[in-house]
């Protein structure tokens, strides 16, 4: 009987699609939960001590999802967001790799500092936020535990029920302005696309750093004006200002693009259009 695969916080956004993506194609999934238990899902807390996390004696692939993406929050608790991201992160993966999986973590373009787009995955890693030199980290600890880990670095990940989102299609119809950032970029990509990545270097257990992204970056602005079109709503509502200010917001990278050729090669995921990720995510919004 084949072990099952493992989603480690299968209550996250992104963990409960690819939960959800799996038991459809018919594969057994587990998945954890720092809030509840139940038979699907095992409780297990990265916050906690190493020696309360209860693990199945098995597990073919081990998707990593839990962790503390807040930049907010890691700036303002670096050692203890750190304990999470880095430190128990490692722990779990080792005791995973203990029982044969082969174990996934998503990570981010931060991990550089976006003065150049397309980084290369063999790129020199240089953070500039508390988050980015986390995933930094932790990525080198990571593979340095072996060949049964794959890291996959991913720009913008959007969906229809991103806050962000939802807020601005909100206050949109309602007539309301929005204050997108003209100074802040993304690479937006859709979550189906995402995951779809993820599958495929699960099955294949194809280690090492891997890369996607969007084919160019795309003002925060100009997507909030895509999604005005599509409303049919007053172009004026679009109001963009700096990232500057609104207090509290950490400096954004000039670039978020990322050299995807590596799984374009192996797998033939492509990198899509900015522009039709976002319109992809905005007719669910209409």
């Amino acid at each position: 009987m084949a072990a099952p695969h493992l989603i480690v916080g299968g209550d996250s956004w992104m963990g409960r699609a690819l939960g959800a993506g799996l038991r459809s194609a018919g594969a057994e999934v587990l998945a954890t939960s720092r809030r509840t238990a139940s038979p699907q899902a095992l409780h297990l807390d990265l916050a906690a001590t190493p020696y309360s996390w209860a693990l199945p004696d098995q597990v073919d692939a081990a998707f990593l999802f839990s962790a503390v993406t807040s930049l907010a929050a890691c700036r303002q608790d670096p050692e203890g967001t750190r304990r999470i991201n880095v430190q128990n992160t490692l722990a779990l993966a080792q005791r995973l790799l203990d029982r044969g999986a082969f174990v996934l973590f998503p990570s981010t373009n931060l991990v550089f500092d976006g003065e150049q787009p397309f980084c290369a995955a063999e790129a020199p890693r240089s953070p500039r936020g508390v988050y980015g030199r986390h995933k930094a980290e932790a990525e080198e600890g990571l593979l340095a535990l072996g060949g049964n880990v794959a890291v996959l670095r991913m720009t913008k990940v959007v969906g229809p029920d991103i806050p962000l989102f939802t807020a601005w299609a909100r206050d949109l119809r309602a007539g309301q302005p929005v204050f997108p950032f003209h100074d802040m970029v993304m690479a937006p990509l859709p979550l189906a696309l995402v995951l779809r990545a993820f599958c495929a270097l699960a099955e294949a257990r194809a280690p090492g750093i891997w890369q996607v992204s969007a084919q160019e970056d795309i003002p925060y602005a100009r997507a909030a004006g895509f999604l005005c079109r599509r409303l049919g709503a007053d172009p004026g509502l679009v109001r963009p200002i700096s990232w500057r200010d609104r207090p509290g917001v950490e400096e954004p990278p000039r670039h978020t693009t990322l050299d995807p050729s590596r799984l374009q090669q192996a797998f033939g995921i492509t990198s899509p259009r900015a522009e039709d990720s976002l319109n992809e995510v905005f007719r669910s919004l209409e």
